[in-house]
């Protein structure tokens, strides 16, 4: 097991880790609540598609691969900063009092992951608009002046959850970089 700075840097990097994540967890969350406000925007194109016969598996499909492309647009340009990050770490000298490496491989065991991860979020954030889809009544949907539902519950409750994980990420960086300050004093 790591010893002294070494193990305080190891503690670190894994509650930057568990920010990172909450933070990723709320991209999601808002990515999902503007995909469910997209599919309202597009109610009525669904509700057409639908009234001239597309399978609802079809035009539900349709949203997730919507949000699969996005999502592996996102992953492109995360790579992107990623590769430009570990360079400029690698680049930067250290002022701290024992060596450290901060050469960070951007290897295909990391390009995997984050292909995973991309289509777990583009899955997390596409569903719930597919279901609206799925559920939507083409004769109600073509109706002049028909729009669905306003705010559902999952959309409220989506919205909470968003609020509420960001004020936690907001909380433990503040504890971090407090604690961080006080390390280095």
């Amino acid at each position: 097991p790591p010893r002294g700075p070494q193990r305080f840097l190891a503690m670190a990097l894994s509650f930057l880790q568990a920010i990172m994540l909450l933070l990723l967890l709320t991209v999601c969350g808002t990515a999902a609540n503007l995909m469910l406000a997209r599919a309202s925007a597009r109610y009525r194109e669904m509700g057409l598609r639908l009234a001239l016969g597309s399978p609802r598996a079809r035009v539900a499909r349709l949203f997730l691969v919507e949000n699969l492309i996005l999502a592996f647009a996102g992953a492109l340009v995360g790579l992107v900063l990623a590769w430009w990050g570990a360079r400029a770490l690698a680049a930067t000298p250290l002022t701290i009092g024992f060596p450290f490496n901060f050469d960070i491989p951007l290897d295909s065991t990391a390009i995997l992951f984050l292909a995973a991860l991309a289509v777990l979020c583009a899955l997390a954030c596409g569903l719930a608009p597919a279901m609206q889809v799925a559920r939507i009544d083409p004769q109600t949907a073509l109706r002049a002046g028909a729009s669905p539902d306003g705010r559902s519950l999952f959309r409220n409750a989506l919205m909470a959850g968003q609020v509420g994980l960001a004020v936690v990420a907001l909380v433990a960086a503040g504890l971090f970089l407090r604690s961080f300050l006080e390390t280095q004093s």
